[in-house]
This record gives C-alpha cells, sequence and structure tokens, in this order.
C-alpha cells in the first residue's frame, strides 16, 4: 500500500514537472511569436515609409514636370503673340510709309498735272477745241485712276482691320483653351494624388487590423489548456500555416515567372497590375523573401529575375 502511495505520488510530481515544462514551451513560444511579430511590423512599416518617400518624390517630380510643361507652353504662347503684335506693327508702319507715299505722289501729280494745264493754257492756248476736249478727258482718266487707287486702298485697309480683329480673337481664344487645359490638367493631377493617398490609407488600415487581430488572437490564448486540446489546436495551426504557405509559394513561382517574361525588368506596382493583386504593398515581404533567397534583383525601382 505504501509502495502504491510513493508510486503515485512520484507520478503526480513527474506530471506537474511535466505540465510546468510545456508551459514553460507555450510561453516561449508566444513570446518568440509576438518579438517576431513587432520585428516584422517594424520592418514593413519601414517598408511602408520608403515607399511613401518613394512615392511623394516621383509624385514631386511629375508636378514640377507638368509645371515646367505649363511653363514652357505658356512662354511658347507669349512668344507666338509678340510676334503677332510685331508682325502687326511692321504691317501698320508699312501701311503708313504707302500712305504717305501715295499721298505725296498725289500732290506731285496735283502739282504736276496744275503746272501741265498752265502750260497748256499758255502755249497752246490758240489749238483748236478738239485738242482741248482732248487734255481734259486726260485729267478726268488720271482723276478717275487717282479715284481708283484711293478705293483699292480703302479696301486694303479694311481688309487689314479685318485680319487685325480675327489675328486678335484667334489670340483671345488661344489663351482660353489654354487657361482650360491647363486647369483641367491640374484637377486630374489633384484627383490622382486624391485616389493614390486613399488607397494607401486603406492599405494601411488593413495592415494594421490584421496585425492587431493576430495580437489579440494569441494574448487571449489560455496556456493552461489540455493536452487533447492543445494538440487539436496544434494541427489547426500548422494547417493554417501550411495552407498560407501553400499560397505564398505559389505567389512567388508566379512573380518569379512574370520578371523572367519581362528581362528588362518590372516595377512592383506593375507585377501586382499583372497578378490581379488590388494592393501592391501587400508584395513588399515577398518580394524581400526573393531578393534574400536570391532568386531577383533589384536595379533601383525595377525588379529583375536571375
Amino acid at each position: 500500500m505504501g509502495e502504491e502511495i510513493a508510486q503515485a505520488y512520484e507520478q503526480r510530481c513527474l506530471f506537474r514537472e511535466k505540465m510546468q515544462q510545456e508551459f514553460s514551451n507555450i510561453k516561449k513560444g508566444t513570446a518568440e511569436l509576438l518579438g517576431s511579430l513587432a520585428e516584422h511590423r517594424f520592418e514593413m512599416a519601414q517598408d511602408l515609409k520608403a515607399g511613401l518617400k518613394q512615392f511623394t518624390d516621383e509624385l514631386g517630380e511629375k508636378g514640377r514636370q507638368r509645371q515646367k510643361g505649363a511653363e514652357d507652353a505658356s512662354q511658347e504662347r507669349m512668344a507666338q503673340i509678340d510676334a503677332l503684335r510685331a508682325d502687326m506693327r511692321q504691317m501698320e508702319a508699312e501701311t503708313r510709309s504707302f500712305l504717305e507715299g501715295l499721298e505725296g505722289a498725289h500732290r506731285a501729280m496735283g502739282e504736276s498735272l496744275k503746272s501741265e494745264l498752265a502750260e497748256f493754257s499758255k502755249t497752246f492756248g490758240s489749238r483748236s477745241k478738239t485738242d482741248l476736249n482732248r487734255r481734259v478727258q486726260e485729267i478726268k482718266s488720271r482723276r478717275a485712276d487717282v479715284g481708283t487707287m484711293r478705293g483699292e486702298i480703302r479696301s486694303f485697309l479694311g481688309g487689314l482691320a479685318k485680319t487685325r480683329e480675327a489675328m486678335e480673337r484667334a489670340r483671345r481664344s488661344g489663351m482660353r483653351a489654354f487657361e482650360e487645359e491647363r486647369k483641367a490638367g491640374v484637377q486630374d493631377f489633384l484627383d490622382t494624388v486624391r485616389t493614390e493617398h486613399q488607397e494607401m490609407a486603406a492599405a494601411w488600415q488593413g495592415i494594421v487590423t490584421k496585425i492587431t487581430s493576430v495580437l489579440e488572437r494569441h494574448s487571449q490564448e489560455s496556456p493552461a489548456k489540455g493536452k487533447t486540446r492543445g494538440g487539436t489546436q496544434a494541427g489547426a495551426s500548422s494547417a493554417a500555416a501550411t495552407g498560407e504557405a501553400g499560397d505564398v509559394g505559389r505567389l512567388k513561382a508566379e512573380i518569379t515567372e512574370t520578371l523572367s517574361a519581362h528581362p528588362d525588368g518590372l516595377k512592383m506596382t506593375q507585377i501586382a497590375e499583372i497578378l490581379g493583386i488590388g494592393q501592391w504593398r501587400t508584395l513588399i515581404p515577398i518580394m524581400r523573401d526573393l531578393q534574400d533567397a536570391g532568386t531577383i534583383r533589384k536595379e533601383g525601382a525595377l525588379y529583375v529575375s536571375e
């Protein structure tokens, strides 16, 4: 009887030591898991910061390029306007010079006609009436020519004024179209920035939610679970981990095949678009694993298959 009691006591001591050892192992594993999650969360935060900085730099560069393009276009338009104004000033100067020459020629012609008429009256006063009529007809013909020239000048000036008005309307219309195009371009740029910021915020919120859920699930696990129940949960966790690892493995294989089909390299956003992944930032840890394994390498912003 005493021996049975002693054996039972010894078995209880062994069982208690075994339970303490298992409990210690569970605590150690939980601590390691939490540490790994914290490290992974820190690495993801660093990657997200780097990606955000790169995105901000690219966004700033695009904004500067668009601003420079708008400034260049504006300068080109102003140069065209200045050229048109110079042409108009030259045309006005040429027109004034032409009118002044025409007026001088008209005065000279008038003086010549008066002189010829006086000379005619003085020298040929005794000529017949026929010669006088012929001379009068010549004078009338010259006057008609002068009238025709005046009409042509008025027509030319009218056409010049219409041309100037048309050029001014075209300039104003071009400036309005340029301003509307510039406003539309700025609005599209702002809409793109707003959309990308919203997508980044949604992706970050999803990552924070997943990490919080994992931490809460592990913190709520009871260390005093029975051996059978613990074995069942360990088997379920192992099966889930195996399924997740299989998905990650298939995704890695698809990424490797995609990069092999594009020897010049692809950006992470392009890889996500080809594979139909909505949030390209979820590829960051997978791409790092492939780089660590030597399967791919990164050249600037491009990923290239080894």
